[in-house]
Order: C-alpha cells, then structure tokens, then sequence
C-alpha cells in the first residue's frame, strides 16, 4: 500500500511539474525555436515571392554575402552602433529611474 502511494505521488508531482513548465516550453517552440529553423531553411533557398516558388540554393546565399564588399562595412557599423547604443540607453534608463524614484538608491530593494 505504501509503495503504491508512492508511485502516486510521484506520479501526480511529474505532471505538476510538466505542467508548470509546458507554457514555457510552448513559448520557447513557438516563438524561438520555429522561427530559427525557418530563418535557416530561408537562408539556403532562393525563393521567388511573385510567383511563390523556392530553389534549394545550398549555401550560395553566404558565398554571396561574404563576397560583398558592403557587407564587412554594414557588419562593422551595426557592431559600432550596438556598442554606443546600448550602454548609452542603459545609462539614460537607469538615471530616468533614479529621477523618477526620487533619486534614493537602496541597495538589496
């Protein structure tokens, strides 16, 4: 009788837990996974959108790319971009916040 309520409790903790974590993994395979994969599956096609056909262009589509002299420019811009952007709409968000909460800072709130 007690290793059958055992095996019960275990049984009813797993699909608790299976169920506390399915939107998670939901919102993971709907909105990170399937999109990666279509991003990869695009990338080695040449797909002709007016008349809704697509050829399988292996990786053409890099050669390409790489061989684009405005390519290593664009690259390097967005990487410059990124690098000033970001720690610049860090520091103005944080000081806004700090602004707007008072300007008290406590540590461990």
């Amino acid at each position: 009788m007690k290793q059958h309520s055992l095996k019960a409790n275990h049984r009813r903790d797993a699909i608790i837990g299976w169920a506390f974590i399915t939107p998670q993994m939901a919102g993971f395979v709907f909105f990170v996974l399937l999109p990666l994969v279509s991003v990869f599956l695009y990338s080695v096609q040449e797909k002709n959108l007016l008349f809704g056909t697509s050829v399988f262009n292996g990786l053409e589509n890099f050669r390409l790319l790489f061989a684009d002299p405005l390519f290593s420019k664009s690259l390097v811009n967005t990487l410059i971009f990124s690098a000033g952007v970001v720690p610049l709409n860090l520091i103005f968000s944080l000081l806004l916040a700090l602004y707007l909460g008072g300007g008290r800072w406590e540590p461990g709130l």
